[in-house]
């Protein structure tokens, strides 16, 4: 995982964004 070279914090800043972006359009339909 990529994750894995990254600090904990912009690893998990990586993961909500990602999140926040792939359920946007889900919320709207």
């Amino acid at each position: 995982m990529v994750c894995l070279k990254l600090p904990g914090g912009s690893c998990m800043a990586a993961l909500t964004v990602t999140l926040m972006v792939l359920s946007f359009p889900l919320a709207l339909a």
